[in-house]
């Protein structure tokens, strides 16, 4: 399955990513194939992008959510900003990244994603530590 979806992938960069994944599955005995297929279907969903601040909130989560990237401690209604972080909340949704936001995205705070149940077993299986740097910044930048 991962093999098929990394030959259609539109978006590249996931192919390295859905590559570790297949080979965490195949080296890791504990790793099931029930498990193996949701997190293809899980994987499929998200953009790299969406791979990226996984990679952001599992650095942050491993900080101990030390805010090592200096993200905006306020959300997005107390910055005044008109535009959520909806990619936050999609992550949220997948059980990826846990974040307190009663009202919706808007008042996501970027400084304190953490990653949630999926999103660990991705950040882990898919090595999503190693994401370069250079991508991390645009992300970031828009996360400040």
């Amino acid at each position: 399955g991962v093999l098929r979806k990394a030959q259609a992938e539109y978006e590249e960069r996931k192919l390295e990513y859905l590559a570790r994944m297949w080979s965490t599955a195949c080296l890791d005995e504990t790793f099931g194939a029930d498990k193996l297929n949701y997190m293809v279907k899980l994987a499929e969903q998200l953009t790299y992008r969406q791979l990226v601040i996984l990679s952001i909130a599992g650095a942050m989560t491993q900080a101990d959510n030390s805010n090592i990237f200096r993200l905006r401690d306020q959300d997005y209604e107390r910055a005044g900003l008109k535009m959520g972080s909806e990619t936050a909340m999609v992550l949220h949704n997948l059980n990826c990244v846990r974040v307190i936001a009663p009202l919706g995205h808007v008042q996501i705070t970027p400084s304190e994603l953490k990653l949630d149940t999926w999103g660990i077993a991705l950040y882990i299986a898919m090595g999503l530590s190693s994401i370069d740097g250079e991508d991390h910044k645009p992300v970031i930048d828009l996360l400040r």
